[in-house]
């Protein structure tokens, strides 16, 4: 957890997650994201782990993020061991 970067997270009962967004850094003029956990979910804010600070795309992020858990007692997020590759298009 390097990065310093910080997200936010939306889990639910289960501890999955259900929705992120990263945090913004100081002011913006672009669109901004907001998320809004349901009576049965939680959010946090969370250091960015250097698993996902590592990945090349939106979509490698997206299916990380699809399988982790997250432990709101110890604040840990945990992944699967997933491996991506590249495949060719004909």
């Amino acid at each position: 957890m390097a990065s310093g970067k910080r997200m936010f997270l939306v889990v639910d009962a289960e501890g999955r997650v259900v929705a992120a967004a990263h945090k913004a850094e100081g002011p913006s003029k672009e669109m901004s994201v907001g998320l809004a956990p349901l009576s049965n979910q939680k959010m946090y804010e969370v250091a960015l782990p250097e698993e996902l600070s590592r990945l090349k795309s939106g979509h490698e992020f997206h299916l990380a993020l699809t399988h982790a858990t997250f432990d709101g007692a110890t604040g840990r997020l945990t992944f699967p061991k997933l491996t991506f590759k590249k495949l060719e298009h004909r």
